[in-house]
């Protein structure tokens, strides 16, 4: 099933129950999430401070708004360039836009993604029925959630 408003995070911080230092761990994360601490390194993705945002869309990452890049193949000798343009006023209100709507975040758990795709996999392919996939999914997920 397909969800709307959901983004996909370059990463995820938090405060574990079991740090030694607590106020300390939450004041990294809140400087993690500050304009600054947002504006450090965002190449990767979008800052998800509104202030960190609209600052990184207005300072185009391209020297003269643009970038080109090359490839060659080889073996052929053949080139290819690509050319990115930073985007108008009007394609940055219309991503803030998107940005502005997004509220669920992708669930990111590479450990539960791999047993759902393994049991896919294993259904697909016609070895085991779709209640035996499910099934197995549901044992292996509740066990690893209770580890």
């Amino acid at each position: 099933m397909q969800q709307e408003q959901v983004f996909v995070p370059v990463s995820v911080v938090g405060v574990t129950s079991a740090s030694k230092t607590p106020e300390e761990a939450l004041e990294f994360v809140r400087y993690m999430l500050s304009q600054d601490g947002q504006l450090a390194d965002t190449r990767n993705g979008f800052p998800v401070n509104r202030a960190a945002l609209e600052r990184r869309l207005q300072e185009p990452l391209f020297k003269d708004g643009e970038l080109s890049s090359y490839s060659e193949d080889k073996r052929t000798g053949e080139t290819m360039e690509l050319t990115c343009y930073w985007p108008t006023q009007e394609e940055q209100d219309l991503l803030a836009g998107w940005i502005e709507e997004l509220s669920v975040c992708a669930d990111m758990d590479e450990v539960q993604r791999s047993v759902v795709l393994e049991q896919a996999h294993q259904c697909v392919n016609g070895n085991i029925s779709a209640e035996e996939a499910v099934n197995t999914i549901m044992q292996k997920i509740n066990l690893y959630l209770a580890e």
